[in-house]
């Protein structure tokens, strides 16, 4: 595993645990501040932006216009890749 996907893993897992904190504090106070809605917004775009970069990440996922890509060994043959390289 390499540090990008450490960070990006350790990311998710934070965000997850903050996420898990702001519902148990909206479920205690019974009530919804602005200060916890905030909380929440945050957590949801750190999980969006960690997910959108786990799968930037890998290009066999992802192909040059967006599409999602075959990755069978077949496919990537017929896409130019080498079998050396598979």
């Amino acid at each position: 595993m390499s540090a990008e996907e450490l960070a990006i893993w350790l990311l998710l897992a934070g965000a997850g645990v903050g996420a898990v904190v702001g519902v148990r504090m909206i479920h205690e106070s019974r009530r919804l501040s602005i200060d916890v809605l905030l909380l929440l917004i945050a957590f949801a775009l750190l999980i969006a932006g960690a997910l959108t970069a786990v799968t930037n990440m890998n290009p066999d996922l992802v192909g040059p216009r967006g599409e999602r890509v075959m990755t069978s060994p077949r496919a990537l043959l017929d896409r130019g890749v080498s079998e050396e390289q598979l």
